[in-house]
């Protein structure tokens, strides 16, 4: 845990983007034992940044069932949960179960750390037929 979450701040601070934006994001997950990562790549116009877990998934797009942990950090190395089109990503091409490290408040104001499914941050698929 410790190696992904050290590989994800290092890939958030891999780029220089505070002319654009003043928050970094970098991803790493854990596929066949060995840590993969990313960064994200800002874009002036916001829709054209690349995503940092889907340009990890990009990069290390193997068997789903293969990834035992994703995580995304900012430049603080604070966990959030994928952005809305690496969920969809997650979910409509098998990572479904892939476990999420996503960070929330308690009532204390007390930062807690925990791991969810992807399909847990993502509305469920429609069922058409």
């Amino acid at each position: 845990l410790v190696q992904v979450l050290t590989a994800a701040c290092k890939a958030a601070d891999s780029i220089d983007n505070d002319h654009i934006y003043p928050i970094r994001y970098g991803a790493a997950g854990l596929v066949h034992g060995r840590i993969v990562s990313s960064a994200q790549l800002p874009a002036l116009e916001y829709g054209s940044t690349q995503d940092a877990v889907c340009r990890l998934l990009a990069q290390a797009h193997e068997d789903p069932k293969a990834w035992k942990l994703l995580l995304q950090v900012d430049h603080y190395g604070i966990p959030h949960a994928p952005f809305a089109s690496a969920r969809s990503l997650m979910v409509e091409y098998g990572y479904e179960d892939c476990p999420v490290l996503v960070s929330t408040l308690d009532n204390d104001d007390t930062l807690q750390i925990q791991a969810v499914p992807a399909k847990a941050l993502s509305p469920t698929m429609p069922n058409i037929f």
